[in-house]
Parts: structure tokens; sequence; C-alpha cells
């Protein structure tokens, strides 16, 4: 078995602190954190319950979020954590830098600490008829306007899969700074 350098220890606890700050997320991230007390890994994808995932919500200054194609859905970032991730928000830097045109250069992280933990079902898994969930814990950036020229080359060579949508389409994301996001005035 492979050794992670983050462990279902680091999970627990990044969850506990995000509940201390998002109470109301407690109901439904209590089943995790069970999972986590009775030693069970949710990092490895061998459980069947869940798997815990990292991703990135990635707002240009438009105040839009990036989304990817996924299973013919559009969806945030995000990915597994994998031997050599140390901090789960070098994982979410991780998938972001393996978008074309994205690099760490063009990305200003907003916060410190997960701003959304996001439980679902993956599109895979509801076709296979796997009651699986994923737990994406969800890290913010903003895109610089460099960044953004960048991404909008590679999509334009098509290279990558990408839309922008307005902040409001997203009704999970948070915004860790409380300013709010500026509205889209283009696309």
């Amino acid at each position: 078995m492979i050794e992670l350098a983050i462990r279902s220890e680091t999970i627990a606890n990044t969850i506990s602190s995000y509940l201390d700050v998002h109470p109301d997320d407690r109901d439904s991230l209590a089943f995790v954190l069970e999972l986590l007390q009775n030693g069970v890994d949710l990092i490895s994808g061998s459980d069947e319950r869940a798997l815990v995932t990292v991703g990135a919500i990635l707002v240009d200054s438009f105040g839009r979020v990036l989304h990817v194609a996924d299973e013919g859905q559009w969806v945030l970032p995000a990915g597994p954590i994998e031997e050599d991730d140390v901090k789960l928000s070098h994982v979410a830097l991780r998938v972001l830098t393996a978008l074309p045109g994205v690099d760490s250069d063009g990305l200003c992280p907003i916060a410190v600490h997960p701003t959304h933990i996001h439980v679902h079902q993956t599109p895979e898994c509801a076709k296979e008829g796997n009651q699986r969930r994923r737990v994406e814990i969800r890290y913010f950036y903003r895109a610089s306007n460099g960044l953004l020229q960048r991404i909008i080359e590679a999509e334009g060579s098509n290279q990558l899969r990408m839309i922008w949508e307005d902040k409001t389409t997203l009704v999970v994301c948070r915004d860790p700074t409380g300013e709010g996001f500026p509205r889209s005035q283009h696309k």
C-alpha cells in the first residue's frame, strides 16, 4: 500500500476546522467524520461509501467561476490526493496548474483554509448505480488578468474545454472575504 503524506487525520482536522466556521454544514459532513473516526481510508479510493478529493474555485476579475468539462457536465476543477501531496491546499493548486494556460504566478489564494466542502455523487457513480459520495474540499483563488488572457488563448487553441459562469449560477460558492464578487460584465 502506498504511504500518503496527507492522512485521514489531516482530513478530519480540516473538516473539523471548517465546521467551526460553517456549523450549518455539520449534518452533511457528519457521516464523513464518523467514517474517519472509525479509521476508514477515504483518500485511496478503496472505500465504497466516500472518496475525498480536493478542488478549486477560481474566480476571474469579472466574478465568473471557472468550470471544466467532466463526464458531459460542467464542474469545478478537482482531483485526487496523490502520494507526494503534503498539504490539501497544494492539491488544489496542482489541480489548477494542470489545466492548459494556468500557472501559479497568475493565481492568488484568497484563504488558507477551505472555502467550501461539497458532498455529492459523481456522474460516473450515478451511471453505475454506485452510492459512493465524493467529499470535495475546495479552496478559493482569484485569477490575475494575465492568467485570464493565457486561459482564453488556451481555449482558443482547442486545448481546453472550460467555461466561465457568473458566480450566481454556483450557489454553493462562498466568498471568504465577505466582500462579494463583482458582477460579470460580459459573456
